[in-house]
C-alpha cells in the first residue's frame, strides 16, 4: 500500500534556492527591491483505488408462471417459490438471505384486428438470494432452477464489510491531492502547505465485477466468475500557500 512518504510532499524547495539575492548570494539586487508575501490557496482533487476480492454474492431469481385464472396462477407459482426456498435453506443458505424482491400481476392481452383480447395472467415472484460462500454461486443457481426458478436476472458479487478497503482508498486519494500539491508546488516555485486546511469527501464507487442481464435459466453446472471489486474514494481537498511577489 502507498504512503505518504512514497510521494514528495516533503519537496526541499525553498526560496532559498530559487531567489538567492534574498540570502546573501546577491545582496545588491536583493536590497533595490520591494518584496511582498502573498497568501493563497487552491484546491484539489484526489483519488484513490483498492482492488478485493468479494465474499458475498448476490442472485436475483424467480419464477414466472401464466394462466387464464388468477387464482391458480398465483398458487402455482408460490408453490414453486417454497420448494425454490426448501431447497436453498436445505443447501445452507440462511432464511435471513432469501428475501422477496418484487412481486407483481399483470394481466396479458394479444391484439387482434384492432381489438384488445384477454389471454391470461402473468404473476413474477423474485427473490433475493444472499450467498455468503461465492464458491457455491453456480451450484445454488442451478439448484434453484431444478426446484422451479425459471427465470435469472443478476448475479452481483459485493463485499460484506468495505469499510477497511475504504478507508485505504480514502488515504490513497488524500496522497494523491498533496502529491498534486507538491507539483505544483515545484512548477510555480511556492510554497505549499502540505497540511490540508479542509477535506472534504466527494464520493465512494464501489464497481459491481460482474452483473447479468435478464437471461433464461441455465441448465447445468452454471460456472461463475467473480474477479475483483474496485472500491474507489474521491476527496476535495483545499491547501494553502505563499508566493513571494518581487517589484522590479
Amino acid at each position: 500500500m502507498s504512503s505518504i512518504n512514497d510521494y514528495p510532499y516533503h519537496s526541499t524547495y525553498t526560496y532559498h534556492n530559487h531567489y538567492p539575492y534574498m540570502f546573501g548570494k546577491n545582496d545588491s539586487g536583493f536590497f533595490n527591491r520591494d518584496i511582498k508575501i502573498e497568501n493563497g490557496t487552491m484546491t484539489l482533487n484526489g483519488t484513490g483505488i483498492i482492488k478485493v476480492q468479494p465474499d458475498i454474492a448476490v442472485v436475483i431469481l424467480g419464477v414466472v408462471t401464466e394462466g387464464m385464472e388468477l387464482r391458480s396462477t398465483q398458487q402455482e407459482n408460490a408453490e414453486k417459490i417454497r420448494r425454490i426456498i426448501d431447497t436453498l435453506i436445505r443447501m445452507g443458505i440462511e432464511e435471513r438471505g432469501i428475501e422477496t424482491e418484487s412481486y407483481s400481476v399483470v394481466p396479458q392481452y394479444d391484439y387482434l384486428e384492432g381489438t384488445q383480447v384477454f389471454r391470461g395472467y402473468r404473476v413474477t415472484n423474485n427473490l433475493k438470494i444472499t450467498v455468503r460462500d461465492i464458491n457455491r454461486v453456480g451450484e445454488i443457481i442451478d439448484a434453484a432452477v431444478t426446484s422451479g426458478a425459471n427465470i435469472v436476472y443478476s448475479v452481483n458479487f459485493t463485499i460484506a464489510d468495505p469499510s477497511n478497503a475504504y478507508r485505504r482508498a480514502l488515504s490513497q486519494a488524500i496522497i494523491d491531492a498533496i502529491y498534486k500539491a507538491s507539483t505544483i508546488e515545484q512548477t510555480l516555485r511556492i510554497i505549499v502547505d502540505k497540511t490540508p486546511s479542509t477535506i472534504q469527501e466527494e464520493s465512494v464507487d464501489m464497481g459491481i465485477v460482474r452483473e447479468r442481464d435478464e437471461f433464461l435459466a441455465p441448465i447445468a453446472a452454471t460456472p461463475i466468475v467473480s474477479g475483483e471489486i474496485e472500491i474507489i474514494a474521491r476527496i476535495k481537498a483545499t491547501f494553502a500557500y505563499r508566493k513571494l511577489v518581487l517589484s522590479i
